[in-house]
């Protein structure tokens, strides 16, 4: 089961507290991620060539990117909560923040502040 099929949906005050964004909003992001995907497939069809598929999910992605914001987490420990390695965790991170700064319009590279306090 992956991390984001894990995480408690029911009660929208702790998914807001993991997340740090409500589960609509959550959804809305995610929506707006696979519509730039598919418009970056359909602009550039050759781009993903001998590209090998990602281990994780779309959601796991972004929940691993929104986490990190949110949390502050070592790579490592946030590798193992996903089951990667700390390498592919950062990698995806990276990738993610970079379509987040794209699809969200925000300033290149993405200045996240971390963690609640």
């Amino acid at each position: 089961m992956t991390p984001y099929a894990q995480l408690p949906t029911n009660t929208p005050e702790e998914f807001l507290q993991i997340v740090g964004l409500s589960h609509e909003d959550f959804l809305d992001l995610h929506r707006k991620l696979v519509t730039y995907l598919d418009e970056q497939k359909i602009l550039k069809p050759l781009t993903r060539r001998g590209r090998k598929d990602s281990k994780l999910s779309l959601e796991d992605r972004l929940l691993l990117t929104l986490y990190y914001i949110r949390h502050q987490p070592t790579l490592i420990n946030l590798a193992a909560i996903f089951g990667i390695s700390e390498s592919y965790c950062h990698k995806i991170y990276t990738r993610t923040t970079r379509l987040l700064a794209k699809v969200e319009n925000l300033p290149h590279p993405p200045v996240f502040k971390g963690g609640a306090k």
